[in-house]
């Protein structure tokens, strides 16, 4: 781009150059000096003096020598080798030289030629000498005319000789003819100029000039050959040495500026003139050629009169009375040659060229130009059929004109209905297309104008290559088939020296582009994405030696932005909604630029099969080509077949049936199994043949969402919703991340999993959250259809808060928010889900929330951490773990330390299952009770692991009747338990089991407390009419309490409670103050069926209601203020009785609080009913060892 900056800048300063000439040549006829003798006559070194005779043919003159000067003080030198006089008026003059003198020893114009005629209004001549011989008014110039430009910048003589270092510019013509008078010159034949910056030559010279108006009225050059701008570097500048050699160059760099200057000044002291080259116009520069059909140049000139006001008054000037001083005359003195004006050797790449072969016509303006600033701007306009540019690289630009605007750097090329703009780069490798290009070359700009489209192709359409095979097969910068398409317009910023970074003008590389921002409606195609936005920004490499190209290194989309990948592998599809991406590419190691990481921020919505995340920030860290397989661990005890894709459906269009099953709402393609488990190696065998054209594709490394992240899944053809403030996964792990407001939450089927950092590792199925977290299930799977997953479609994320709470006050029961915008289940319409996600991206789809739901049935939370390990199933929660089942009328809680469950996992074979699926989460019946699955399938639990503070805790209360006081009960901490539940009655029945360790064993269904701990039952519900006694009640209605030393084991499939080591049973009863108590070494209970292990830990534990009873071991009754001792006490429910038995030689007694005795026995019977005892065997009278 900088050869088109050089080529018009250039082209102006030789067009003024040849204008000044033409203005000396053609200057009006100056005011007559006053000297009332004449101009002087002085004679030269080695010329002669001599006197003209009155008559024709008078004898030449051999030597003349002529100085005057005009009213403005310019000196002029007419000088001849001879003259001879013909008619009166008219001379000959042989060897003929004019010298005009702009400036004394620093700017002179001369004039020569072979032979002269001239006329001169002189009426007479006196004797000896020509009298009053007038300026030439007209006359005729032939043979080698040779006009001369000199200028000295030095304090040196000037030197007027031929081949003077201070020529700066020659021009030569075959003849010439003038016309003061008439203001016209002709000079037909050969125009030829040179000089140190430009060279010119044409075919017939016409000027005609108005003395009045003080302008040239015409320039014509009937035929033109070419112009050459000699020696321009890379910044459009010309040499050192070179700088101010134009009076036009002289007068812009004066101190005056013409803007500030009255109307009338300006229009008085400057004129415009129009300039046009016709036919086959060709510039060549610096390798680049542009071609059309005709050039147009507009441009304001400085008169005499101005450019002297802008100039200071030289003091050196002479009088017109003074002669010229002896240093302004031709003098073979050599000069010193100062460093500064060494000539410079040229270089035919440096230079402009200019041809064409039509006229150059130049025409007065009446008045400025619009286009024009003031008198130093300059207006270049080519048109064509069309317009061509092509530069070196080989590409190929064709519009229907290209203008240049000095005063604002302004480059444009233009198209039109017949020719549009077209550029054809076989180097980037592709074509762009617009409606205009505007450069503005002093800021490193550049603009397409106007809707367009940039594609890459594979060989170009115009452009002309030497090679059609090398042009396919050479490194682009564009890949194949990539296309970008706009409706706006394009900003272009070009590289520059860094060092011009405080400069106005920057010295710009317009073959480097920096960056290309794409406006309105951008739509861009590639071969790994395609990207639709209201603005897409380009910023490219800087070409170095070792990579002379330049590639895309980043794309940035901002307002609407839509993605999407391509790929046949449904794993790497993805699509992507935001206000803000952008895309990084780096290099490979081939050195093709490829993606490497994504961006996106401001309403983030990511679509991938099966899955849907909303965010406020994305980080996608992107790979390319095979991408790596992870296989499930193979656990011998649990072989679950994989599975794959449906092939009978297209994989290329499984993100569009991801997206056609959101409109429609119907399920995902299903899975089918396949036979046997692959390998790694195996894998990637498979891979490599079923990816084919996607070994060079994108896939997804590692992806981070964050900011109100929400994310919709399907596992198992069931919803799964995760809710964090930040996600993050790759190939290994997924981890979720919450916020001191809020924790991360995954919600699958019944179930909700809270915590402060959740992670899954994908290739062992382990799942573990850090910190404190919670745990909860629900009544019934999660419905979308209900409403219960509640979507505004209104808004791309609903108002108000997620519906959680911090971890250390977590509430997941579903309280609803108080934004009143959001429909609660009882109010939403159950047709309301997920906003359809449009296919083409106009739509996006609207983000969940949390739902509106009764309170959770059963809930765990811990404060340290949660480990579930998926090799072995089983699932750690540490420190202080709480559960909390629930339900209509009761409540189980388990509390302990650290709590350990281990899962049993059966497969049942007419279900396909995945081996990358989420581990289930237990279901819940609509009681709220944890379904146990038999062996038939299904995940079981094994065993319960409590450590630390284990306790286990079951309440049941009775409905609550009509009038009654909502959680009125019998037991304060039953109704502090129940003043949240208004619709539960008095509290019936409650359990508790407490011990440091407590272990639920499924296998053998025992649980199991080893070493101290107590078992509390309250009976509270209503009592049963019955002839029985209530004054002793061994159990039933009231507290009973356990205490032991040693263990505690209930086997529940074998209906038995066994307590080990200072056993101690006390009861209360409801209806009566005479409690029981019971001191053992061993308690052994039969209890009624209490229907399994599953039922204890379902939420909904039985009471243990006793069958038997026996107590061993220095038992201890104390009843009704009396005392029993005893070896063995045996309780039998249904008939009532206690077997209070002795061992051998040991008898059992009973005493009263006074003291007395009854004789002792070895089996007594307490028969409860009527409270009295009998002796069923007596024993020793005196025993062997009494009991104390």
């Amino acid at each position: 781009m900088n050869s088109k900056h050089v080529l018009i800048t250039g082209l102006a300063v030789v067009v003024a150059g040849i204008f000044f000439f033409v203005t000396m040549l053609a200057a009006p006829n100056p005011k007559r000096a006053n000297n009332d003798g004449g101009s002087d006559i002085v004679a030269l070194d080695g010329w002669e003096k001599a006197s003209l005779g009155q008559k024709t043919g008078a004898p030449n003159v051999k030597g003349l020598a002529i100085h005057f000067a005009d009213n403005h003080g310019v000196q002029y030198d007419l000088l001849g080798q001879s003259l001879t006089p013909k008619s009166k008026g008219v001379i000959d003059v042989n060897k003929p030289i004019a010298r005009i003198h702009l400036k004394p020893n620093q700017t002179v114009l001369q004039i020569s030629a072979d032979q002269g005629t001239f006329i001169t209004p002189t009426g007479e001549t006196r004797s000896g000498m020509i009298g009053t011989v007038g300026q030439p008014t007209s006359g005729f110039l032939k043979g080698n005319v040779v006009i001369r430009l000199f200028e000295n910048h030095t304090e040196s003589p000037i030197q007027l000789t031929d081949g003077s270092i201070h020529e700066i510019l020659t021009l030569h013509m075959e003849q010439a003819n003038f016309d003061r008078d008439l203001g016209q010159i002709q000079a037909d034949g050969l125009v030829k100029l040179d000089g140190r910056d430009v060279a010119f030559e044409g075919e017939n010279l016409n000027i005609i000039y108005s003395p009045l108006l003080q302008r040239i009225n015409r320039l014509e050059i009937e035929n033109g050959k070419y112009i050459r701008i000699k020696r321009v570097d890379d910044n459009g500048e010309f040499a050192r040495n070179d700088q101010a050699n134009t009076n036009t160059q002289t007068a812009d760099n004066s101190g005056s500026d013409p803007v500030n200057k009255s109307g009338s000044d300006q229009t008085k002291s400057v004129q415009y003139y129009h300039i046009t080259l016709s036919n086959r116009v060709a510039i060549v520069a610096q390798k680049t050629r542009l071609t059309g059909n005709e050039l147009e140049l507009y441009l304001g000139m400085e008169s005499r009169d101005q450019a002297e006001q802008d100039e200071p008054e030289n003091e050196a000037t002479p009088t017109p009375d003074q002669p010229q001083p002896e240093t302004a005359e031709p003098t073979d003195t050599p000069v010193q040659i100062s460093e500064e004006t060494t000539p410079v050797v040229d270089d035919p790449d440096d230079d402009i060229l200019i041809t064409w072969t039509g006229p150059l016509l130049m025409l007065p303006t009446e008045g400025k130009p619009d286009m024009l600033a003031d008198a130093r701007d300059v207006y270049m306009q080519i048109t064509g059929s069309p317009m061509q540019i092509m530069p070196e690289s080989k590409d190929l630009i064709t519009a229907a004109n290209i203008d240049y605007l000095h005063s604002q750097s302004r480059l444009r090329i233009r198209s039109s209905d017949i020719y549009p703009l077209i550029i054809d780069s076989p180097r980037l490798g592709g074509l762009i297309t617009s409606e205009s290009y505007v450069m503005y070359l002093d800021k490193a700009l550049g603009m397409l104008q106007g809707k367009g489209e940039l594609r890459g192709l594979s060989r170009p359409v115009i452009a002309q290559t030497e090679d059609a095979a090398t042009s396919k097969t050479q490194e682009k910068s564009l890949p194949a088939g990539t296309s970008v398409k706009w409706q706006d317009r394009v900003d272009l910023v070009f590289y520059h020296d860094p060092a011009d970074e405080n400069d106005r003008k920057l010295k710009a590389d317009f073959d480097k582009v920096k960056s290309i921002t794409f406006r309105g409606d951008v739509q861009v195609e590639h071969e790994d994405f395609d990207v639709k936005s209201d603005l897409v920004a380009l910023q490219l490499t800087e070409p170095t030696q070792e990579r002379n190209r330049q590639d895309v290194r980043a794309i940035k989309a901002s307002g609407n932005v839509a993605l999407r990948t391509h790929s046949t592998d449904p794993e790497r599809q993805m699509a992507l909604h935001s206000e803000i991406a952008s895309i990084a590419f780096e290099p490979d190691d081939n050195g093709k630029m490829i993606p490497v990481q994504l961006k996106a921020d401001d309403k983030v919505v990511i679509r991938r099969p099966n899955q849907v995340l909303w965010a406020e920030h994305l980080i996608v860290d992107l790979g390319h080509g095979i991408k790596p397989v992870i296989t499930a661990v193979n656990n011998t005890a649990d072989t679950t077949p994989a599975e794959e894709i449906d092939q009978t459906q297209d994989p290329v269009d499984a993100l569009d049936t991801m997206l056609a099953w959101e409109e429609k709402e119907k399920p995902v393609p299903t899975v089918v199994p396949v036979e046997g488990q692959a390998t790694v190696a195996d894998s990637t065998a498979s891979n490599e043949d079923a990816s084919g054209e996607d070994d060079d594709k994108l896939y997804l490394k590692r992806v981070t969402v964050e900011g109100d992240v929400r994310a919709r899944m399907v596992n198992d053809d069931q919803p799964v919703f995760a809710f964090a403030d930040k996600m993050t996964g790759d190939e290994q792990q997924v981890e979720l991340f919450g916020s001191d407001k809020r924790p991360s939450q995954v919600m699958l089927d019944a179930g909700i999993l809270a915590g402060d950092h959740l992670v899954f590792t994908l290739n062992d199925q382990n799942l573990h959250v850090i910190g404190k977290g919670t745990l909860s299930f629900l009544s019934h799977p999660i419905d979308e259809e209900t409403g219960e997953v509640i979507a505004d479609n209104g808004l791309t994320k609903p108002k108000g808060e997620l519906n959680a709470q911090p971890v250390s006050a977590i509430n997941v029961d579903g309280n609803q928010p108080a934004d009143t915008n959001t429909p609660t289940p009882n109010t939403t319409d159950k047709n309301t889900t997920t906003t359809v996600i449009a296919t083409d991206g106009d739509q996006e789809p609207t983000a969940p929330s949390l739902p509106s739901l009764e309170p959770a049935k059963v809930h765990v939370s811990w404060q340290d951490n949660m480990h579930y390990n998926h090799k072995i199933r089983q699932a750690q929660f540490l420190g202080s773990v709480y559960l909390t089942a629930e339900r209509t009328q009761g409540a189980t809680t388990v509390k302990g330390d650290d709590i350990t469950v281990l899962f049993s996992k059966f497969v049942d074979q007419s279900k396909t299952t995945n081996a990358y699926q989420t581990p289930n989460l237990p279901s819940v019946d609509d009681q709220g009770l944890i379904e146990t699955q038999s062996l038939k399938g299904g995940r079981q639990i094994r065993m319960v692991d409590i450590k630390g503070n284990a306790e286990f805790l079951e309440e049941s209360w009775a409905p609550a009747s009509p009038g009654s006081t909502p959680g009125s009960s019998t037991d304060s901490t039953s109704e502090k338990a129940t003043n949240d539940k208004p619709e539960r009655g008095p509290l019936l029945t409650r359990l508790r089991l407490a011990g440091q360790n407590m272990i639920f064993d499924a296998v053998p269904e025992t649980i199991t407390i080893p070493g101290a701990g107590t078992l509390l039952h309250e009976d509270h519900r209503p009592k049963t009419s019955s002839g029985n006694s209530e004054d002793v009640q061994f159990t039933g209605r009231g507290r009973t309490l356990f205490r032991w030393q040693d263990q505690f084991l209930l086997d529940i499939a074998h209906n038995d409670m066994i307590m080990k080591d200072y056993v101690q049973m006390l009861h209360l009863p409801a209806d009566s103050d005479n409690g029981i108590q019971l001191d053992c070494r061993t308690f052994l209970a039969d209890m009624q069926a209490t229907g399994g292990l599953g039922t204890w830990l379902s939420g909904d534990a039985p009471t243990p209601d006793l069958k038997v009873v026996q107590a061993s071991r220095d038992v201890r009754i104390t009843a009704e203020n009396r005392q029993i001792t005893t070896d063995r006490a045996t309780y039998i429910h249904n008939v009532r009785k206690v077997k209070l038995q002795a061992d051998e030689n040991k008898l059992t007694r009973i005493t009263t609080p006074s003291g007395t005795s009854a004789p002792g026995a070895e089996l007594i019977v307490w028969e409860l009913d009527t409270n009295r005892f009998y002796i069923a065997r007596p024993g020793r009278v005196n025993e062997v060892a009494p009991r104390r």
